[in-house]
């Protein structure tokens, strides 16, 4: 009897020392400092504080002090480089297709004013809408303006063709 009295005793000394050993560590696990930063555009929050180089947006630190903590671990260069490479692969594909699309809308252009120019050459009357929606007919004076004009619109949308 004797046995199991000072067995249940030890059990309760164990319980008990685990619970205050907890309730004196609670607090330093859930109190602390809170970096946040920013490091190759990504941002980043942690206990520890930011690598060199990083870009400290703030720091947020609670009621009760928190051991001091080693630094964050910095990303591999490997990985920097892997995101930086795949960053100026995109780019460059982005700059390829702006300029596909330029010169793609620069032919369109070219083209537009060529047709204009060549049906310009090929009327013998060309008219514009009076104030109210008739036709108001160019004299020769005027058509010979407006087919110089539009060479000269074509040539300017052309030029790099």
């Amino acid at each position: 009897m004797a046995h199991r009295t000072l067995l249940a005793a030890s059990v309760t000394s164990v319980a008990l020392l685990l619970t205050a050993g907890g309730l004196l560590l609670a607090p330093a696990a859930v109190a602390g400092t809170i970096y946040e930063w920013t490091l190759n555009g990504q941002k980043f929050a942690s206990d520890r504080p930011p690598p060199p180089g990083a870009k400290l947006i703030r720091v947020q630190q609670d009621r009760a002090p928190q051991p001091a903590a080693k630094p964050a671990p910095k990303p591999s260069t490997a990985a920097t480089n892997g995101a930086a490479e795949a960053k100026a692969a995109d780019d460059a594909a982005t700059a390829r297709q702006v300029q596909k699309d330029l010169n793609k809308t620069q032919s369109d252009l070219c083209n537009d004013a060529r047709e204009r120019y060549h049906s310009y050459l090929t009327a013998q009357r060309l008219f514009k809408p009076g104030p109210n929606q008739e036709r108001q007919y160019l004299s020769d004076a005027e058509l010979s303006t407006v087919r110089v004009n539009a060479k000269r619109d074509m040539d300017a949308a052309c030029k790099s063709q």
